[in-house]
């Protein structure tokens, strides 16, 4: 049914879902004027997006499942948002080996969780792996620095901290960081 919808609208510029549990698979295809996706999923929902006009991608995923996103195909992505305790293995274990190189990657997460993305993001910039992303120079996709803004709960802003495990030490459950990344 959603397919079909999406079939019959290629001029979408913004898409919204919010845990629609009814959809096992969504895939926001040739979608070609396509600038924002906003998705609140559930448990054991499939998602693949191929949107070469997308720039701001929000993702909430089932707090005790890993959202399950088979592709990302967004090579103008500025703008990456995530929130929920299971981070996609696909941010992690891929190294960002999708076509997507987002500027701006804003995480909700734990401290564990939101430590390991970190470490990740470390390796990718201390190494020289390099991601890949179709017929781009491989050595224009290496992550040469990352910045890291913590969100401060209480006085509702961003405070720039330095890359140290030390400093997302913190007694709250969810935490929120603004990964700057310059690839």
């Amino acid at each position: 049914m959603l397919q079909t919808l999406l079939n019959s609208c290629p001029l979408i510029v913004t898409f919204n879902l919010e845990y629609c549990s009814v959809l096992k698979k969504i895939e926001l295809l040739n979608l070609q004027k396509i600038k924002s996706v906003s998705m609140r999923m559930c448990r054991y929902q499939r998602v693949k997006i191929e949107a070469p006009t997308l720039e701001h991608l929000f993702l909430s995923g089932f707090e005790d499942e890993y959202p399950m996103l088979d592709i990302i195909d967004a090579p103008n992505l500025v703008s990456l948002e995530y929130l929920g305790n299971q981070i996609p293995k696909t941010f992690v274990e891929a190294n960002f080996q999708w076509s997507c190189h987002p500027t701006r990657f804003i995480l909700g997460s734990n401290t564990t969780r939101i430590k390991r993305f970190l470490d990740c993001l470390l390796y990718m910039k201390n190494s020289s792996h390099s991601t890949s992303c179709g017929n781009k120079d491989l050595h224009s996709m290496q992550l040469k620095e990352v910045k890291a803004y913590k969100f401060d709960h209480e006085n509702q802003r961003w405070h720039h901290v330095q890359l140290e495990s030390g400093n997302l030490l913190s007694l709250r459950k969810l935490e929120r960081f603004c990964f700057i990344l310059d690839w």
